[in-house]
């Protein structure tokens, strides 16, 4: 076992082999999200887009629209997941209104011809249609087919995905059937539903950044200010190098409240027996709005653009040595010194610095699943550890 202090404190070394029990079971909230709403005379016709870096509308969305991922409502089997389709038609006459209404499923980092609202178009890795005919107004709720769900369950069961890594969205396509008026006033929404799932009493581990490539894999995931942690808004979350998921939640989103709470999970996924080699581990933090500068090239690579920030603290190690071979499995990494970490969290607050990663990974081989890198408080994985010991104690 590798820890960066032993159990028993006879010695300091690198890494620590995350073992059973080590992180808290994948839980969340459960929750709905409105993907798309519109309000426009007699029709409604539009759709909503995830460009990799936020969501956004066509049509008659005025640009505005959503793209929750499976995981934040609370999504973990395909058969859970739902929609509310909602239709109200103004006066001077409620009429029915002919409608279809499709869903579609986006990977982290979609290819995408146009990213600009109103026109953004990107590729899907899935969905269908949800309803098509006619339809008095009013809310209906409708869940996937079973070859819908079928396809769904085979994305989250995909190791390059999972439900923190697919995000839902959809389209419109409404008309009031034999309207009264032209100047009536047709509104269709459409909401993504997760199930009904109690609250964890903790903050579980969340993907932050995942590397794919041969040979070696580097990159970077930064704060931009202005936008989503999480990637589903303008600005927010960005990254360069061969990074597929990328997300900068600040320190207080993760629960760490102190410099020595913070922990850094790597997952190796690599061939069986294959040893590669971690160059690199920093955390950078960033204020609420950085001064930020597009670059004619990316920093780090395997990015079509490169952005540069500038933090509030720069590229703190998490390597007490200059690199560590590791093979498959995971491996939990915490600061070597908290004290500059701790002086920032002291004078801007924990709700105010927004984590950023810095790896580099050798001998790498660009197989079917990326190397992934998860963030969490160390008082996450202890209240894990004891709830799913507790849970094995009730079935023995």
């Amino acid at each position: 076992m590798l820890t960066m202090k032993s159990i028993f404190g006879a010695k300091r070394v690198v890494v620590m082999l995350c073992l059973l029990y080590c992180v808290a079971p994948v839980e969340v909230e459960a929750g709905r999200r409105v993907i798309v709403s519109m309000s426009n005379g007699v029709r409604n016709n539009g759709n909503v887009v995830y460009t990799g870096r936020r969501a956004v509308g066509n049509g008659n969305t005025g640009g505005v629209g959503f793209a929750p991922t499976l995981a934040e409502l609370g999504v973990t089997r395909a058969d859970q997941l739902r929609f509310d389709i909602g239709v109200t038609v103004g006066a001077p006459a409620a009429r029915d209104v002919n409608l279809s209404v499709d869903y579609v499923v986006f990977a982290p980092n979609p290819s995408c011809s146009d990213t600009d609202a109103f026109s953004a178009s990107c590729s899907t890795i899935g969905g269908g249609n949800l309803f098509s005919g006619r339809i008095a107004p009013g809310t209906r709720t409708v869940g996937l087919t079973a070859t819908q769900i079928s396809a769904l369950q085979s994305l989250i069961d995909d190791c390059r995905y999972g439900t923190t890594n697919l995000r839902v969205a959809g389209g419109i396509n409404a008309e009031i059937f034999e309207p009264a008026q032209e100047f009536q006033n047709l509104r269709t929404s459409l909401t993504a539903v997760g199930p009904d799932v109690p609250r964890p009493s903790f903050i579980l581990p969340l993907e932050v950044m995942s590397l794919s490539n041969t040979g070696v894999e580097i990159g970077n995931v930064l704060w931009t200010g202005g936008g989503d942690p999480f990637g589903s808004s303008e600005g927010g979350a960005a990254a360069n190098g061969n990074v597929i998921v990328r997300r900068a939640p600040t320190l207080g989103a993760l629960g760490v409240t102190r410099a020595d709470q913070l922990r850094i999970i790597l997952e190796v996924n690599e061939a069986a027996n294959a040893v590669v080699r971690l160059t690199e581990l920093d955390i950078v933090l960033y204020g609420s709005n950085p001064n930020c500068n597009s670059q004619s090239s990316s920093p780090r690579g395997g990015q079509n653009a490169g952005e540069v920030c500038t933090p509030l603290l720069g590229a703190t190690s998490l390597l007490a040595s200059g690199s560590v071979d590791v093979r498959n499995g995971r491996y939990t990494f915490r600061l070597i010194n908290n004290a500059a970490v701790q002086s920032s969290i002291d004078t801007v607050g924990a709700n105010n610095l927004y984590l950023g990663l810095e790896a580099t990974i050798e001998n790498a081989s660009a197989g079917t699943c990326p190397e992934k890198f998860f963030a969490v408080s160390a008082s996450s994985i202890s209240r894990g550890k004891a709830r799913q010991v507790a849970r094995r104690a009730r079935f023995r």
